[in-house]
């Protein structure tokens, strides 16, 4: 590795592997305590690290320095450093050289052999050395003969791998199985190469070809060009991995790949389908086109296993007969298909279908739910994860307008037969919640591509990585608006962020009862939106209620429900349903088939009631007598093809319902005690359905959709006084468990492990949770007249409290990484922005 001091090094040094490899050179300076001398000595040499596995799973480092003169050579052979001891053995006729301290600790061995100062903090692996020189068979150089040599000078940084280990040079441990099953597919001897000349901000690494054994993909891909990547608008911004399998010869690969399948039809997925006749079965393999991408989705809302797989086909309506004769073979029930979000979903329970279909990168898929959007067969894995996935497409949530991916060039130098595209700010968002330890550029890489390439028996990769294009800045607290309001004030402020608006807001009703709108824009007025019939209930919700294609406002208030409709030349169509009872509350649901919400809304009687379309009465949910203390929010779930309910009442029982009201066998659940927050749902391929939550007193339970209890335990008590409860996000997006006494708050995992903790609370503090993706979360807090910001590694956003008496509202904009908070102070409100790193 040659430390020239440019963009690329500063940005280099960090990986794993290179920060290990160049503070193990720190060693040199006990050769002579003349810095000059040691940076004389190391100047526009190619240094080489060689890694050995250790005991213990540990990892040594053996550097070899090139030696260029018999002046060199006398220098390192006599230490100058006066603070050490210089002691030798011999080792099979070969002089070993160990450095050791005053305490007698050795610090290092080193040799001199073959112009080369052979050097290591591990006398034992200076031995091994000099046993493989022996045997013909040199650390170094049987390691490097395997790989293609690279010219001196050409490259910055190059570095061979001998073994799995490599995988941990930019992924963290713990691979995703997918990611794994990608990585099988890369050889494990690989040479990479850091190209010269890429842009700011990225590195590009490239191997030549290597000769490979066969894999499962050598048919697709062994005489088949790639093809650049393009369709960023079919893919979610919740994604975080994607794998792609493409060729250009579309043709050849349909050829190609019916040769493919006659060599898997004895999987147990592949011989379900052939069960349907020949005739209706053959177009559905006929119509797979060339190109197969999984989407690995972030973890939210206890949806913890989301798979997406989009099939690039042909005529879709020549395999309805056979979609329509497999889901009557292999659906839930007699529901051969269904609509959501006003697409045809076909329900496959046919375990491992992908997998099956297109081999082991696409495992995973207990159940399969298909739809088409040309040019598009869309394949998940469950029910939950085809309607996000509906709802992100239809409101262009998809990395077309992804702010947080500007620095990725999909396509990169090459195309690719394979592909793997991380986003390493989910990535590490998954994996280490509340790390702790020193910041570092391996912080900002932003994404990661690993390419692969096949011709013949040899596989070309290359890897590039992409740091964070923007530029870092210290994140300040910048009071923006300061707006006298003489009314009432809402117990929450119901703040929104769309695509088309380029300042957040918030709604509210002033004495009047006309709607207000108050965006972040300090040059804006207030606006009046609409009149309404008394003040607004509870949040306001912005979703595609009419399903048009763009967001609607819906407000309420104790007797009327509203949809307000705002077109790109700002005028407002106030649609009004008068409700026949009063109501308290209303929550947004996620899980509508028709549009990309519906609402639960609770009634004075104690009733609740589903609103599913605009000018159609809510529904009351069936259930004999009612409910008593119900929290909020009232949580919706998929379980199949079905719909379920979560209400949870403060006396501690637990209710599931179907979509018609009815009350599941096996609950209520009784948790025999008081509870402080509304059970959740947890989703996870392999692992079932479970419902989840806990007491005020910290009694931890998962129950399983019959009412049977999965798990039973008490959570830690660190201290007299605790109590727990959920925290769901404001729009029901997540949830988390909390922790509090009357001066301190731990936010947990969903598992109940802490995250992190704020101390040194005044009385009557509250904390909200604020979910805008995996990778951006934030908590709330309210404490002493003055709200605080934390991320989830615990660290305060800005610069200084900000004042807050009450009300709070918070919005991201992804596109300028930065914070907007609303806040209620003494006849005022606030609009304070934070500009994120």
């Amino acid at each position: 590795m040659r430390g020239e001091n440019d963009s690329a090094s500063v940005l280099y040094r960090d990986l794993p592997v290179v920060s290990l490899a160049t503070g193990t050179l720190s060693i040199i300076k006990w050769f002579n305590q003349d810095p000059e001398q040691v940076n004389t000595f190391l100047k526009g040499k190619s240094i080489t690290y060689a890694f050995h596995p250790l005991a213990g799973d540990r990892m040594g480092i053996v550097i070899y320095l090139p030696v260029n003169s018999k002046l060199e050579e006398k220098w390192l052979d006599n230490p100058k450093a006066g603070s050490v001891r210089v002691n030798s053995h011999n080792f099979q006729g070969q002089t070993v050289t160990d450095i050791s301290n005053d305490k007698s600790e050795v610090l290092f061995s080193y040799i001199l052999k073959d112009d080369y100062l052979i050097v290591s903090q591990h006398g034992e692996l200076i031995e091994d050395v000099i046993r493989n020189a022996k045997s013909g068979n040199s650390a170094r150089n049987s390691a490097l003969k395997l790989l293609e040599p690279v010219t001196e000078g050409a490259s910055h940084l190059s570095i061979y791998t001998n073994g799995p280990q490599w995988r941990e040079f930019v992924l963290p441990t713990g691979l995703q199985p997918n990611v794994a099953a990608f990585l099988d597919l890369v050889p494990d001897q690989l040479g990479f190469h850091l190209q010269k000349g890429t842009p700011a901000q990225k590195l590009r690494f490239s191997s030549a070809a290597n000769k490979i054994p066969e894999n499962t993909y050598h048919l697709l891909t062994e005489a088949r060009e790639g093809t650049p990547f393009s369709n960023t608008d079919y893919i979610s911004q919740h994604t975080t991995h994607m794998i792609r399998l493409a060729v250009k010869d579309e043709e050849g690969f349909r050829s190609d790949y019916r040769k493919w399948l006659k060599n898997r039809k004895t999987l147990p997925a592949l011989s379900a389908l052939d069960k349907i006749s020949g005739d209706e079965i053959t177009p559905f393999y006929q119509e797979i086109g060339p190109e197969v991408i999984l989407c690995i989705n972030e973890n939210s809302g206890g949806l913890t296993d989301s798979k997406l797989t989009l099939v690039k086909f042909g005529d879709f309506d020549k395999v309805r007969p056979a979609l329509q004769k497999i889901v009557s073979k292999y659906g839930p029930g007699a529901n051969h298909k269904t609509a959501i979000q006003g697409y045809e979903v076909y329900p496959i329970l046919i375990p491992d279908l992908m997998e099956g279909l297109f081999g082991p990168l696409f495992k995973g898929f207990q159940e399969s739910y298909v739809t088409f959007i040309p040019p598009y067969l869309v394949v998940g894995n469950n029910s939950a994860t085809i309607r996000n996935y509906l709802i992100d497409y239809e409101n262009q949530s998809t990395w077309t307008h992804s702010p947080d991916l500007d620095s990725t060039d999909y396509q990169g130098e090459t195309s690719a037969q394979l592909m793997l595209f991380s986003n390493m700010n989910k990535v590490r968002a998954g994996l280490s919640t509340g790390r702790k330890g020193l910041k570092s550029s391996l912080d900002e890489v932003a994404t990661t591509i690993l390419s692969y390439n096949r011709s013949g028996k040899s596989a070309q990769v290359s890897l590039e990585i992409n740091y964070n294009s923007s530029k870092k800045a210290e994140s300040r607290s910048e009071l923006t608006s300061d707006l006298v309001w003489k009314d009432v004030f809402p117990t929450v402020f119901s703040a929104m962020a769309g695509l088309s608006e380029p300042f957040p807001a918030i709604l509210l009703t002033d004495s009047k009862n006309q709607l207000i709108e108050i965006t972040s824009d300090p040059a804006a007025k207030p606006r009046i939106l609409a009149e309404l019939d008394g003040p607004m209930i509870g949040r306001a919700y912005r979703a595609d209620f009419l399903n048009i294609g763009r967001p609607q406002r819906i407000v309420s208030t104790a007797t009327t429900l509203y949809v307000l409709d705002e077109d790109d030349k700002g005028i407002i169509t106030l649609l009004a349903d008068p409700l026949p009872f009063q109501i308290t509350s209303i929550d947004r649901m996620n899980d509508s088939r028709e549009s990309s919400a519906r609402f639960m809304l609770r009634g004075r009687d104690q009733n609740l009631y589903v609103w599913e379309r605009v000018h159609q009465p809510p529904v009351k949910l069936a259930v004999k007598g009612s409910f008593d203390g119900v929290l909020s929010p009232v949580v919706s779930f998929a379980r199949g093809n079905e719909n379920h309910f979560i209400v949870t009442q403060r006396n501690g029982r637990v209710f599931v319902l179907d979509e018609k009201g009815n009350i599941v066998p096996g609950f209520p659940f009784d948790m025999l005690s008081g509870i402080g927050g509304a059970f959740a749902a947890i989703q996870s391929n392999g692992k079932g359905l479970a419902i989840q939550g806990v007491s005020n007193l910290g009694d931890f339970v998962k129950v399983g959709t019959e009412g049977q209890t999965l798990e039973r335990r008490q959570l830690l008590i660190p201290e007299g006084g605790c109590t727990f409860s959920t925290l769901f996000d404001e729009n029901a997006l997540d949830w988390l468990l909390l922790r509090q006494t009357k001066s301190r708050a731990a936010i947990l995992q969903k598992d109940g492990s802490e995250i992190f903790e704020v101390v040194n609370l005044k009385p009557g503090f509250s904390i909200r949770y604020h979910h805008f993706g995996s990778d951006n979360r934030f908590i709330s807090v309210v404490s002493g007249g003055f709200v605080s910001i934390f991320d989830f590694a615990g660290n305060r956003i800005g610069d200084a409290p900000m004042p807050c008496q009450g009300a709070l509202g918070l919005t991201f904009t992804g596109s300028k990484r930065t914070l907007s908070v609303f806040s209620q102070v003494e006849g005022k409100i606030q609009v304070w922005t934070i500009k994120l790193g």
